[in-house]
């Protein structure tokens, strides 16, 4: 788990702060988060799989319509895991919006992975701090607050 970790963290900041889409062709399909997938790169798995991805990016897009919620929310498949993370902007909006944000996204996400007997992970992440914790979803194995202030 500790190697996993350390790897989730130092991809945070390429997946949760940005990163560069191709352009789609016509054998491409859309991922949950919006980008363009070739077929060859979907989560491998049944359509059950895809489709826990997509109802995880259906939650994610609730929480970003929250205007006054300070939490940003993205899924991706991260050397073969399903991954959720979850961007709090400071440890105000972590400790105020946690609770509903791991209810209504993270428990759904982990929920869903763990009936299919596929390891899932959640990272989040607290911008102003620079702090990212990772939990195995079939494990209920949490990190410490690992710093990623190097990357």
């Amino acid at each position: 788990m500790k190697q996993l970790t350390a790897s989730l963290v130092s991809m945070f900041a390429f997946v949760c702060l940005g990163s560069g889409t191709a352009p789609a062709s016509d054998s491409d399909v859309s991922a949950p988060d919006g980008r363009y997938v070739p077929v060859d790169q979907r989560p491998s798995g049944s359509a059950s799989i895809w489709k826990s991805y997509q109802d995880a990016a259906q939650n994610c897009q609730l929480v970003q319509s929250w205007i006054d919620v300070p939490v940003g929310c993205k899924v991706e498949d991260f050397r073969g895991y399903p991954t959720l993370f979850l961007t709090f902007s400071d440890t105000r909006a972590m400790t105020t919006y946690r609770d509903v944000v791991l209810d209504r996204v993270a428990a759904p996400f982990c929920d869903s992975f763990n009936r299919m007997d596929v390891p899932a992970r959640l990272v989040m992440y607290v911008h102003t701090a620079r702090l990212a914790s990772v939990y195995g979803c079939d494990t209920g194995e949490l990190s410490d607050w690992l710093s990623i202030a190097k990357y």
